[in-house]
């Protein structure tokens, strides 16, 4: 994914990210300001309690809070990205803004592919627990949504420096087990 891709949002809750970056593009060309939008891939690495999200779904299981649910064979790639690299990026961007009435968009995340399988077995790894696994349909998503970002690393200097899969693992599993376990 980069910055150059048309834009046409697949589902609502895009879309309503899309109209958000229009009217904060619109407000920089009337020159009430300068932008800089980020669009980050799956941030993660963190206290993370969300249930809908992979990793702590994925680390819960590991925990013996029940069974994964995975849609289609665990193939299926998407781009993580560690919280502290999301807060560097935004950092970069805060110290490095556009020209008033000018706005930028960044695509934020790894470049790195990491399948739900390889997650799983991230956490099975770093937690030493098994992960019970069920594997449903394949949903109706991408294959693959991967990040490039090379724009960001050429005009901000950014460089993720701590998305590999394993340190956002371990780091999530850290949080987890401060929080959820005697």
């Amino acid at each position: 994914m980069t910055e150059d891709l048309p834009d046409s949002p697949p589902h609502p809750y895009a879309a309503s990210k899309l109209a958000a970056e229009f009217a904060v593009q619109a407000q920089a060309r009337a020159g009430a300001l300068s932008a800089t939008i980020l669009r980050f891939m799956n941030i993660a690495g963190g206290d993370d309690r969300d249930p809908t999200r992979l990793i702590p779904r994925t680390i819960a299981a590991a925990q013996g809070r029940g069974t994964l649910e995975i849609n289609g064979d665990g193939s299926a790639m998407r781009d993580y990205l560690h919280v502290s690299d999301a807060a560097r990026a935004i950092l970069a961007s805060v110290e490095d803004p556009p020209p008033r009435g000018e706005s930028v968009r960044y695509v934020v995340g790894s470049g790195c592919g990491t399948s739900i399988a390889e997650v799983v077995a991230a956490v099975e790894r770093r937690t030493g627990r098994p992960v019970p696994v069920r594997h449903g349909p394949t949903a109706p998503e991408p294959p693959e949504l991967v990040s490039d970002p090379t724009r960001i690393m050429a005009e901000l200097g950014w460089r993720p420096a701590c998305s590999d899969i394993d340190t956002i693992v371990s780091d999530s599993w850290r949080h987890a087990r401060a929080t959820t376990e005697p």
